[in-house]
């Protein structure tokens, strides 16, 4: 009788009980990648997590590589969108049925080192905080996962305002532009979503509002993550049509145009963002020659005009980036007057 109980009791635990973590992904036709994403998450040595996988109709060969792995391991969901919503929307669908009591993203053609979840997990824990930020790898289409087998790294935890590090730090500004490099404690981000008019920039947009939720928060100089960056990547793919140039403009009037009480950041802070975001669109479309050029000078200089971004407030590559998009857009000008002339 005694043993029935202990293995109903133990029934009921594991049956009720709840992941520590929930990892949320947007899947949209990668399938070329898809494989060694789930492989980097479910080989993790941290266990007691979730993978919440969000086929945003995809038209490849995705839901199969998806059912496959939610037969193989129970701890594989899968939601399905009927019309294909965008990154931001996966996301918050992702958010909505999320159990974790923290939560991670991946993009679904990136992968994880094995002891990430393991690492955020620890130190989040370890220092009671809301946030914890990781490194990066940069990687290409070619390139396959190099992560060695433990990963030696040195930890930094602050109860500073999480927003005060934009300003000090060009790394810093750097981490507010993607949310996969992190780890958020639920609560302190249940009442956020993805805003999925930002097109391209929604994680930077959550992230600047998650900012005044953000209690105590720690980093790591670990690199966990592999961001693959290829034509067609996840976070590449339209990164220069007029709607998500479109987007990111909407995030540097959202964010110079906000209150204090709805993105925790001072006038200096925000210029800074707001000239990141203009330096994002700027290397897009020069680099591309992309015939949203013209478009997107006109937009810039009428964000100039109007004071919402200034050179002199941007930090690192985007100012770089900035002074090269004014010289060649002044350069087409001229270009332009000459054949009119």
């Amino acid at each position: 009788m005694k043993s029935f109980l202990l293995i109903f009791i133990f029934f009921i635990f594991e049956v009720g009980a709840k992941p520590k973590i929930s990892v949320i992904i947007p899947v949209y036709n990668t399938e070329r990648f898809l494989r060694e994403c789930l492989d980097s998450i479910l080989n993790q040595t941290f266990t007691d997590f979730e993978v919440i996988c969000v086929n945003d109709a995809s038209t490849d060969h995705c839901p199969e590589i998806l059912r496959e792995y939610a037969d193989k391991d129970k701890r594989v969901r899968i939601v399905n969108h009927k019309k294909n919503a965008g990154m931001a929307v996966a996301r918050n669908t992702g958010l909505d049925v999320a159990e974790g009591e923290y939560i991670s993203f991946s993009d679904s053609d990136d992968y994880m080192h094995p002891d990430m979840l393991k690492i955020m997990y620890t130190e989040i824990r370890r220092n009671n905080c809301d946030l914890a930020i990781c490194q990066w790898y940069p990687t290409n289409e070619y390139d396959k996962p190099v992560f060695g087998k433990n990963a030696s790294y040195t930890v930094s935890f602050s109860e500073n305002p999480l927003a005060d590090k934009i300003s000090q730090s060009d790394a810093f500004l750097y981490a507010f532009f993607s949310v996969w490099d992190k780890m958020y404690k639920k609560s302190a981000i249940a009442s956020l979503r993805f805003d999925p008019q930002m097109f391209g920039l929604d994680d930077a947009y959550f992230n600047m509002c998650a900012a005044r939720f953000i209690g105590k928060y720690v980093t790591t100089d670990a690199k966990l993550y592999g961001w693959r960056q290829y034509q067609n990547s996840c976070s590449k793919s339209k990164s220069v049509s007029r709607k998500r140039i479109k987007g990111r403009f909407r995030l540097i009037e959202n964010i110079y145009n906000s209150s204090s009480d709805s993105i925790p950041l001072s006038s200096e802070q925000k210029r800074v963002i707001c000239c990141s975001a203009a330096a994002s669109v700027a290397a897009d479309v020069t680099l591309n020659c992309h015939k949203n050029i013209i478009y997107a000078s006109e937009q810039i200089y009428d964000l100039y005009s109007k004071g919402f971004i200034d050179i002199s407030h941007s930090k690192g590559f985007f100012k770089k980036n900035l002074l090269a998009f004014f010289i060649i857009i002044g350069e087409i000008q001229k270009l332009f007057r000459c054949n009119q002339g």
